[in-house]
């Protein structure tokens, strides 16, 4: 299972949006995250764009769902912070979907 987590901060929260990925980041991850890869990139419209591609177990959607917000939840007490939660298909699930 793939999820792709993408969010979105000003400018001037560029800081405390580091420091609570250093402080969230501490410690282990659960054993059923595989990898968990993050991007950013400048965003003209909303200051800064960020990309968290986690890969987990096929049969720990709930879990990581929980995990993931769970992550996330201190940056919501951030002016201008959003984010958004996408599961994806990789190439061969979408063959499978289409027949």
């Amino acid at each position: 299972m793939i999820i792709m987590v993408t969010q979105w901060y000003p400018t001037n929260k560029a800081k405390e949006i580091m420091e609570l990925f250093l402080k969230a980041s501490k410690g282990p991850m659960p054993s059923f995250i595989k990898k968990w890869q993050i991007f950013t990139c400048p965003d003209s419209e909303r200051g800064f764009k960020g990309y968290n591609l986690i890969m987990a177990e096929k049969d720990k959607g709930d879990e990581t769902l929980m995990y993931i917000t769970k992550t996330f939840q201190p940056f919501w007490d951030i002016e201008g912070f959003s984010l958004r939660i996408e599961t994806l298909l990789g190439m061969k699930d979408a063959f499978k979907v289409m027949g």
